[in-house]
């Protein structure tokens, strides 16, 4: 089975201009969710981080988030917008 990240990268190389995400908060291609990933990724490699929350609505910037995670080898830790502060504070806490 291929990896995640090896499909992007398949994809970004051989189909860059066809759509990976498409959302009501806009379309990305296989390139740009590649690229963008892979920046988030070394900034996050940058600056030591080691779990990643993320509050985020659903979309392309959420997709290339969590697979900087993946690239960058940390835990991605989301919360979604309809978790009660109560549920916020110990999904950090954990």
């Amino acid at each position: 089975m291929r990896s995640t990240i090896a499909v992007l990268g398949y994809y970004a190389a051989r189909g860059p201009a066809l759509t990976a995400v498409s959302s009501s908060r806009g379309e990305w291609s296989y390139r740009r969710l590649h690229d963008e990933a892979g920046r988030l990724a070394r900034a996050l490699e940058h600056d030591r981080v080691r779990v990643l929350a993320l509050a985020a609505d659903n979309g392309p910037s959420w997709v290339a988030a969590d697979l900087a995670a993946q690239l960058a080898g940390i835990t991605l830790v989301p919360l979604p917008p309809y978790f009660s502060k109560d549920q916020i504070r110990h999904a950090l806490q954990d």
